[in-house]
């Protein structure tokens, strides 16, 4: 006897007894998501702009956004800003960047760290690369 069984070709209904449930919509993206390689390790305040790159192990159906989330003695918006803070990978590519600058702001305080941690997207999950750390290297005289 089957308590469970698939009453559609991809999973769109499901029996279990005499409950029946269906399922409508479309298919959610399945990415895996990790930092690419040959990332930037150091920005130099005032320097310009890094990029860096989120790739994923295929095309997605649909567009999937990766929350991403800083940490370390740098202070965002203080030793550095970012374009966005949620990283889209638009449905049918296979990834994409974001914009990291270091501040000039004139005071001396040594090398700092920006800690970047990529958190689960929804309707995706995490590969195997999902911190990266940059050095803010001061460019202020002691």
């Amino acid at each position: 006897m089957h308590l469970c069984t698939a009453l559609a070709g991809p999973l769109r209904a499901l029996a279990v007894g005499a409950l029946s449930l269906s399922f409508t919509g479309t298919t959610l993206a399945q990415g895996v998501v990790s930092f690419g390689s040959g990332l930037p390790t150091s920005v130099t305040e005032g320097q310009g702009p890094v990029s860096l790159t989120l790739e994923l192990d295929a095309a997605v159906t649909s567009d999937l956004l990766v929350p991403v989330l800083v940490s370390g003695s740098a202070l965002e918006g203080v030793d550095f800003q970012r374009s966005v803070t949620d990283v889209l990978i638009p449905a049918g590519d296979v990834q994409a960047s974001f914009v990291l600058e270091a501040l000039s702001d004139g005071l001396y305080e040594g090398d700092e760290l920006v800690q970047l941690d990529l958190q689960a997207p929804s309707g995706g999950s995490l590969g195997a690369v999902t911190q990266h750390v940059l050095t803010v290297v001061d460019s202020d005289p002691q």
